[in-house]
């Protein structure tokens, strides 16, 4: 057996390990991550120290790809959680998650200081100006428009359901059905509605404890938890895992950094959190960016329209 100490873990995955149990089937590998099925349907995610921690994530050092390579798992090889030790391919490689650094996925429900939508508008403009070819910028135009009301620019499925989705949280009803129309909307690994989603329910969270928001904040975040449970099955394993995680106020490292940013951070650490999202994926970072910003603008809709 090849045995790997892994750097660092999902504190919540940790506990849930030492509960003993799990076991499934390799998902399905990539050079970044390979995603481990569990019997119960939930994901454990072997990941690479590039692409950081985050939710069911077990960061293994010194693994250049595991797709290939000394570090290579095979989809459709059988996994095991026994004790700490996650066990891959029969034997074939052991991964020691004792000793490893409990990381926390969880975004703290904190108060916001002023300026978070300042904030979040120059995290967008950033995401705009660096957009990868494909990412949601691209279809959907003007969004600051869309999510007060306006009339698409664009006639694209996408325009059309964002701008629903944009009504419905102003409106706070009809969320949940206007958020299940977007799920699994997109190509790739995790769709772009889906990372739209994902930054949406990160704003969301963010206001889940103001005063004068938060009861919205939190009626809505509940909807989109709703959808990704009713539609979930149109989108893929992977991406539902993340939304899933989301809805509970649960990110991945690079995400949860730009929502720390856009709560309370410096012009600087901003603009350094919202570049790093654009090297997420082929086009998830800037379109979970879109999501985040969606919500400032509903919300800042709702304040002008006395909601």
């Amino acid at each position: 057996m090849r045995a790997i100490q892994a750097a660092s873990i999902d504190r919540e995955l940790a506990g849930a390990l030492r509960r003993g149990g799990r076991r499934g089937e390799v998902l399905s590998t990539h050079r970044k991550a390979a995603y481990l099925a569990a019997q119960d349907g939930r994901l454990v995610v072997l990941a690479g120290e590039e692409a950081g921690n985050g939710p069911g994530f077990v960061v293994v050092p010194g693994v250049s790809s595991f797709a290939a390579g000394p570090g290579a798992v095979v989809p459709g090889e059988p996994w095991e959680a026994a004790g700490s030790l996650l066990v891959v391919g029969g034997g074939r490689l052991g991964i020691e998650t004792e000793g490893a650094t409990a990381w926390d996925a969880e975004l703290r429900i904190l108060p916001l200081r002023n300026g978070a939508r300042e904030r979040a508008d120059a995290a967008l403009e950033i995401a705009q100006a660096g957009r990868p070819a494909g990412a949601l910028g691209a279809l959907i135009g003007d969004l600051a428009a869309i999510a007060a009301g306006g009339t698409p620019r664009g006639c694209g499925t996408v325009e059309r359901r964002v701008r629903l989705l944009a009504d419905a949280l102003a409106a706070g009803s009809g969320v949940a059905a206007a958020a299940s129309a977007l799920v699994g909307l997109g190509d790739g690994l995790t769709p772009s509605c889906d990372d739209l989603l994902a930054g949406l329910a990160g704003t969301l969270r963010l206001f889940s404890g103001d005063r004068r928001h938060g009861a919205w904040a939190r009626g809505a975040l509940a909807a989109v938890a709703v959808s990704v449970e009713e539609a979930g099955s149109r989108t893929t394993p992977v991406s539902r895992h993340f939304l899933r995680a989301a809805a509970r106020g649960r990110f991945a490292e690079r995400p949860k950094n730009l929502l720390e940013a856009v709560r309370g951070g410096g012009e600087k650490t901003v603009a350094e959190a919202a570049v790093r999202m654009l090297h997420c994926g082929a086009t998830s970072g800037a379109d979970l960016v879109f999501g985040v910003a969606l919500g400032f603008l509903v919300l800042s809709r709702r304040e002008k329209e006395g909601l």
